[in-house]
């Protein structure tokens, strides 16, 4: 029996249209001052063990099916990649990151896109910053020392016979974002966010009726000691509210305002 054909010969996305679409990407990101990395085809993995190290790959070197990441942190400017590992956490990202233009994901072999990346400028943001439940990753902030894959890379599966095409948002035929609207966010703040985004979603599933109100108050008390402002407590108290089924919402936003006061 023959091997199976590579998702890469049995694709639409020929070599020819690939490279160019990677070498038209190249150019926007290093004129957004940023390091692209060459990737295998494919793959996430750098092209060479010196990769970090040595300058920018040239144009010509992304020939084919060659995949293209990015150096995050200083390597580019100080911009950084939230990177969402959880399904659990995924779909509650806009409601707790900032907002940014800059949101990419995979395409293919899902319902719709996963817009796992949110970009921002971070600049003292010095080392990657990586959230467990137990052992696994649920989210990390990718900055100095590492890369991540970019559009318009594609990723084989793990039998090697089908591929995610990593795209902006919006699928394949997205445009690039303006990279200058990427929101320039401190590292203290960033770090505040993703805490509170995972511990809201992982929590909101523990609250049970007949407890609401003085678990809440609880909640709202704990953000408050923590530093949280009333804004992002109001943010948090709603929404795990709204996602354990509690109805008396105005009754818990009356107890954040009066738990600051």
């Amino acid at each position: 029996m023959s091997a199976p054909a590579s998702p890469a010969a049995t694709s639409s996305r020929t070599a020819e249209k690939h490279e160019q679409e990677v070498r038209k990407a190249y150019r926007q990101y290093l004129d957004a001052g940023w390091k692209p990395v060459l990737l295998y085809k494919g793959r996430k993995r750098p092209v060479g063990n010196d990769w970090l190290e040595k300058p920018a790959p040239e144009l010509e070197d992304f020939v084919g099916h060659a995949n293209i990441g990015r150096a995050n942190g200083a390597k580019s400017n100080g911009h950084i990649d939230i990177d969402i590992d959880s399904d659990e956490l995924l779909p509650f990202a806009e409601h707790f990151l900032p907002a940014t233009p800059a949101k990419f994901g995979r395409y293919y072999g899902k319902p719709q896109q996963s817009l796992s990346h949110y970009l921002y400028h971070c600049p003292d943001f010095d080392k990657s910053y990586v959230l467990k439940l137990g052992t696994k990753t649920i989210l990390e902030i990718r900055s100095n020392g590492g890369q991540t894959v970019f559009p318009p890379s594609f990723i084989y599966d793990d039998d090697l016979r089908d591929l995610d095409l990593v795209c902006w948002n919006g699928g394949p035929k997205a445009p690039l974002p303006n990279l200058a609207d990427i929101p320039t966010i401190s590292a203290e703040k960033i770090k505040a966010d993703i805490n509170l985004y995972a511990v809201s979603v992982l929590v909101a599933k523990h609250f049970h009726k007949g407890g609401f109100h003085d678990g809440m108050l609880s909640w709202a008390g704990m953000l408050a000691k923590a530093g949280y402002s009333e804004e992002d407590t109001l943010k948090s108290t709603i929404f795990i509210a709204e996602q354990s089924g509690q109805e008396d919402i105005q009754d818990r936003i009356n107890g954040v305002v009066t738990t600051y006061r």
